[in-house]
Protein backbone atom coordinates (compact mmCIF):
# COMPACT_ATOMS: atom_id res chain seq x y z
CA UNK A 1 0.00 0.00 0.00
CA UNK A 2 2.76 2.26 0.67
CA UNK A 3 4.66 1.46 -2.43
CA UNK A 4 1.33 2.79 -4.22
CA UNK A 5 0.61 5.96 -2.20
CA UNK A 6 4.15 6.98 -3.03
CA UNK A 7 3.93 6.04 -6.82
CA UNK A 8 0.76 8.51 -6.45
CA UNK A 9 2.77 11.07 -4.56
CA UNK A 10 5.73 10.88 -7.14
CA UNK A 11 3.05 11.76 -10.01
CA UNK A 12 1.70 14.72 -7.86
CA UNK A 13 4.47 15.88 -6.85
CA UNK A 14 6.34 15.69 -10.49
CA UNK A 15 3.88 17.67 -11.74
CA UNK A 16 3.95 20.78 -9.41
CA UNK A 17 1.86 19.68 -6.66
CA UNK A 18 2.03 19.15 -3.04
CA UNK A 19 -1.09 17.26 -1.80
CA UNK A 20 -1.36 18.38 1.68
CA UNK A 21 -3.15 16.33 3.42
CA UNK A 22 -2.15 12.73 3.13
CA UNK A 23 -4.34 11.17 5.76
CA UNK A 24 -5.85 8.04 6.38
CA UNK A 25 -9.43 9.27 5.77
CA UNK A 26 -8.06 10.54 1.93
CA UNK A 27 -5.88 7.36 1.11
CA UNK A 28 -8.29 5.24 -0.30
CA UNK A 29 -7.29 1.34 -1.42
CA UNK A 30 -8.33 0.05 -4.92
CA UNK A 31 -8.58 -3.33 -4.17
CA UNK A 32 -9.21 -5.07 -7.80
CA UNK A 33 -6.57 -2.76 -9.28
CA UNK A 34 -3.97 -3.23 -6.10
CA UNK A 35 -3.47 0.75 -6.01
CA UNK A 36 -4.41 3.54 -4.09
CA UNK A 37 -6.71 6.51 -4.72
CA UNK A 38 -5.83 10.25 -3.35
CA UNK A 39 -8.46 12.47 -2.31
CA UNK A 40 -9.53 15.64 -0.14
CA UNK A 41 -7.73 17.82 -2.19
CA UNK A 42 -8.95 21.16 -0.26
CA UNK A 43 -5.36 21.95 1.26
CA UNK A 44 -3.82 21.20 -2.26
CA UNK A 45 -0.90 23.98 -3.03
CA UNK A 46 1.34 24.54 -6.41
CA UNK A 47 4.42 23.91 -5.19
CA UNK A 48 5.73 24.92 -8.42
CA UNK A 49 4.83 28.67 -7.48
CA UNK A 50 5.87 30.68 -4.21
CA UNK A 51 5.82 28.52 -1.33
CA UNK A 52 2.01 28.68 0.38
CA UNK A 53 1.41 27.55 4.22
CA UNK A 54 -1.80 24.89 4.05
CA UNK A 55 -4.87 26.78 3.64
CA UNK A 56 -6.33 24.46 5.74
CA UNK A 57 -6.10 21.28 8.00
CA UNK A 58 -7.90 18.70 10.17
CA UNK A 59 -7.51 19.27 13.02
CA UNK A 60 -9.17 15.76 14.45
CA UNK A 61 -5.68 14.47 12.54
CA UNK A 62 -3.35 17.05 13.58
CA UNK A 63 -1.03 14.36 14.54
CA UNK A 64 -0.14 13.07 10.78
CA UNK A 65 0.70 15.91 10.51
CA UNK A 66 4.46 17.67 11.06
CA UNK A 67 4.81 20.08 13.13
CA UNK A 68 6.02 22.38 10.99
CA UNK A 69 2.95 22.38 8.97
CA UNK A 70 1.06 23.37 12.06
CA UNK A 71 3.70 25.78 12.43
CA UNK A 72 2.67 27.83 9.33
CA UNK A 73 5.77 26.52 7.30
CA UNK A 74 5.01 26.55 3.41
CA UNK A 75 3.44 22.89 2.50
CA UNK A 76 6.45 21.05 0.41
CA UNK A 77 6.47 17.45 -1.07
CA UNK A 78 8.88 16.17 1.91
CA UNK A 79 5.68 16.80 4.03
CA UNK A 80 3.55 14.46 2.19
CA UNK A 81 5.95 11.87 2.20
CA UNK A 82 6.32 12.25 6.21
CA UNK A 83 2.47 12.13 6.39
CA UNK A 84 2.50 8.98 4.04
CA UNK A 85 4.32 6.96 6.38
CA UNK A 86 2.46 8.59 9.67
CA UNK A 87 -0.72 6.66 7.30
CA UNK A 88 1.04 3.56 6.89
CA UNK A 89 1.91 3.19 10.70
CA UNK A 90 -1.61 3.86 11.35
CA UNK A 91 -2.55 1.01 8.77
CA UNK A 92 -0.32 -1.42 10.44
CA UNK A 93 -2.17 -0.67 13.95
CA UNK A 94 0.38 1.68 15.58
CA UNK A 95 -0.16 5.42 15.83
CA UNK A 96 0.93 8.65 13.56
CA UNK A 97 4.52 8.17 14.87
CA UNK A 98 4.36 4.80 16.49
CA UNK A 99 4.81 1.00 14.59
CA UNK A 100 4.08 -2.03 16.23
CA UNK A 101 6.70 -3.99 17.63
CA UNK A 102 5.09 -7.04 15.07
CA UNK A 103 6.30 -5.25 12.02
CA UNK A 104 9.23 -6.56 10.45
CA UNK A 105 12.28 -4.76 11.39
CA UNK A 106 13.91 -3.70 8.07
CA UNK A 107 9.91 -2.11 7.04
CA UNK A 108 9.08 -1.04 10.69
CA UNK A 109 12.57 0.94 11.11
CA UNK A 110 11.85 2.70 7.81
CA UNK A 111 8.15 3.50 8.66
CA UNK A 112 9.45 4.62 12.10
CA UNK A 113 11.94 7.04 10.81
CA UNK A 114 10.40 8.57 7.75
CA UNK A 115 6.56 9.24 10.32
CA UNK A 116 9.50 10.64 12.57
CA UNK A 117 10.72 13.19 9.74
CA UNK A 118 13.82 11.41 9.23
CA UNK A 119 13.34 10.87 5.08
CA UNK A 120 16.27 9.15 3.07
CA UNK A 121 15.12 10.93 0.46
CA UNK A 122 12.89 13.72 -0.46
CA UNK A 123 11.41 12.50 -3.58
CA UNK A 124 8.38 9.95 -3.64
CA UNK A 125 9.97 7.63 -5.99
CA UNK A 126 12.82 7.31 -4.33
CA UNK A 127 11.74 6.43 -1.32
CA UNK A 128 9.49 4.01 -3.02
CA UNK A 129 12.81 2.42 -4.27
CA UNK A 130 13.44 1.97 -0.40
CA UNK A 131 10.03 0.71 0.57
CA UNK A 132 10.72 -1.84 -1.72
CA UNK A 133 13.84 -2.91 -0.40
CA UNK A 134 12.96 -3.51 2.53
CA UNK A 135 9.75 -5.65 1.97
CA UNK A 136 12.54 -7.43 -0.47
CA UNK A 137 14.57 -8.38 2.20
CA UNK A 138 11.36 -9.43 4.61
CA UNK A 139 9.43 -10.83 2.29
CA UNK A 140 11.59 -11.83 -0.92
CA UNK A 141 10.75 -10.49 -4.40
CA UNK A 142 7.83 -9.41 -5.02
CA UNK A 143 5.09 -11.71 -6.29
CA UNK A 144 1.26 -11.31 -6.90
CA UNK A 145 -0.87 -11.74 -4.06
CA UNK A 146 -5.38 -11.88 -4.53
CA UNK A 147 -6.55 -9.11 -2.11
CA UNK A 148 -10.24 -8.94 -1.14
CA UNK A 149 -12.27 -7.49 1.17
CA UNK A 150 -14.94 -9.24 3.12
Amino acid sequence: MWKRLLELLGWVHRSGWVHGAVLPDHALLHARDHGVVLVGWSAATWAAGAPEPLPCFSRAREAFYPKALRDGVACAPAHDLVMSARVIAHVLGGGPEAVPAKVPAPVGALVRRCAAGDLPTEDAWALKDAVAAAAKQVWGPPRYVKFTLR
